[in-house]
């Protein structure tokens, strides 16, 4: 049996922001398991992003990896 761990809105939130805060790449790349995102999280993240004039976008790696890109 696999053991499905979802990702919270703030875990996400947090491992962006401390990538962003190492500023050792841009754009910074969160790459995810598939089954580990919520959609509505995602939604949620790109809408304080793009806020706070970050470009943000996300896009599929294979057929299990979700990736976040963020660009400061």
């Amino acid at each position: 049996m696999t053991n499905s761990i979802t990702l919270t809105y703030e875990e996400l939130f947090i491992k962006l922001h401390q990538a962003i805060a190492k500023r050792k790449e841009n754009p910074i790349l969160l790459k995810v398991p598939l089954h580990t995102i919520d959609k509505d999280d995602i939604l949620e993240l790109g809408e304080y992003f793009r806020k706070h004039a970050f470009n943000f976008e996300t896009y599929l790696e294979g057929e299990n990896t979700f990736v976040i890109a963020v660009e400061y």
